[in-house]
């Protein structure tokens, strides 16, 4: 068998981002995926009227590797610049914000929240180059505590409560208890020099699917087992339908998420085994339905601070995601929150709706859903996010210093929990455990 027989477990954003890389050094490459389709939590959805996305939802400008393959295979030209106002509900009113800036001219926080805010900005501008959302390691002199813990020593709650907390369960459906203070150093800074968010109008699912390109690729096949039978060659055993195979490479990117690991691969050790065990992610359920309305409304993305519901994270309203530029179709999503997820994704598809179409209370402020939707999907992510909690990022450090992975082995691994909790995290730690794989190989 050649040296350059490459397989890799998983076809989500890192291990697509995985395979486009080694595919470019010369690799034969096969992506092993468990699904009938790529892209993992970037999942498009097509209707006769619209594509949109239940999982991940736009680009970012700071999004570089992933950017850069949009470019390279002809998406570019998909790209459509994303512009939404924001709200959040207090006390029973929808207090909008219609930019970066005006949480300080809204009145959902009183002045000495807001006081409370501009010192946290204030503390971030004074670390600011060293807060680095490509190198998430980066931060872990900073992950000593949890948000909350923060936020409770100083007696911020309500900054916490009504601003942060909701901004954590609209975009990543996580409990500031559990998220490493260093975390959202980070989200401020990007939430601060973000220009530009950007969709693919023909779906965001479309990455994975161009980086793919050039690779074999076997869809519902779930990798099993992964075992090592020599110095430069493992085993995998594979599950498809009702047979079973197994195939051999000379190396293996594991780009599962990171409980999947342990369950698959034969002879970590400890520190290896505590490293994935480590490693928690957030839940939450999606209910996506699609509108032909008169008036064709705002972008509007509205988020819910756990103290007005428990049960609904966020709601986006958006209509700049048709598929011709004649029919007008507005996309309405209902997020449950992190509280939330774990009961309603073991609820029926009318359950789920219902539940948090009750709770979106104040979203006909922004547009009227009463009307019957002329489509309905409900999508459950039971693994939605990784949680950067503390210690996580020590942990991060620890990876990167080349205490996790083996250098007696050819096997690699990439994952957002690695990369960060957005595409680009996930798209760019696929390309660096295929770059350490490949340093390994030509080492051999």
């Amino acid at each position: 068998m050649k040296k350059n027989n490459i397989i890799i477990i998983g076809g989500g954003a890192a291990g697509t981002a995985a395979a486009h890389t080694l595919s470019q050094k010369g690799y034969t490459v096969t992506i092993l995926e468990k699904n009938d389709r790529l892209g993992g939590r970037i999942h498009s959805i097509t209707t006769d009227d619209a594509i949109f996305e239940v999982g991940a939802g736009f680009v970012s400008d700071f999004y570089t590797n992933t950017l850069k393959l949009i470019k390279s295979t002809g998406l570019e030209k998909y790209l459509q610049t994303r512009k939404s106002y924001s709200a959040l509900v207090r006390n029973g009113t929808l207090h909008p914000l219609l930019s970066k800036s005006a949480i300080f001219g809204t009145s959902i926080l009183s002045n000495r929240a807001k006081l409370q805010f501009a010192r946290e900005l204030f503390k971030i501008t004074a670390i600011w180059n060293k807060i680095d959302p490509l190198h998430m390691w980066k931060m872990y002199p900073y992950d000593k505590q949890s948000i909350s813990q923060a936020f409770i020593k100083k007696n911020e709650q309500e900054l916490l409560e009504y601003f942060i907390q909701p901004a954590l369960d609209g975009y990543f459906y996580w409990s500031a208890k559990n998220i490493s203070e260093a975390m959202l150093m980070i989200i401020f800074k990007t939430l601060l020099t973000r220009q530009h968010t950007y969709i693919l109008k023909c779906g965001l699912q479309r990455i994975p699917e161009k980086a793919a390109e050039g690779s074999h690729l076997l869809l519902a096949h779930e990798v099993t087992q992964v075992q090592k039978i020599s110095k430069n060659e493992y085993e995998v055993t594979v599950k498809s339908n009702k047979s079973t195979k197994k195939l051999r490479a000379n190396g293996i990117i594991c780009a599962t998420t990171a409980t999947i690991v342990p369950k698959i691969i034969k002879g970590l050790n400890k520190k290896q085994l505590a490293f994935f065990a480590s490693v928690h992610y957030s839940t939450t359920a999606v209910a996506a339905k699609t509108f032909n309305p008169k008036i064709t409304p705002q972008n509007y993305n509205i988020a819910y601070p756990r103290k007005e519901r428990t049960t609904i994270g966020a709601i986006t309203i958006v209509s700049d995601i048709m598929k011709d530029e004649i029919k007008k179709t507005t996309l309405v999503k209902l997020y449950a929150s992190g509280a939330s997820g774990k009961k309603l994704c073991i609820e029926t598809d009318d359950k789920i709706d219902a539940t948090l179409s009750k709770a979106a209370f104040l979203s006909n402020k922004v547009f009227d859903m009463s009307a019957n939707p002329t489509f309905r999907y409900i999508q459950r992510w039971n693994e939605a996010l990784p949680e950067f909690n503390t210690g996580h990022f020590h942990r991060l450090h620890a990876f990167m210093s080349d205490e996790i992975e083996s250098e007696n082995d050819n096997i690699t691994f990439a994952g957002d929990y690695i990369g960060g909790p957005f595409i680009e995290g996930a798209f760019t730690s696929g390309v660096n455990a295929a770059l350490r794989l490949n340093q390994r190989l030509h080492l051999q």
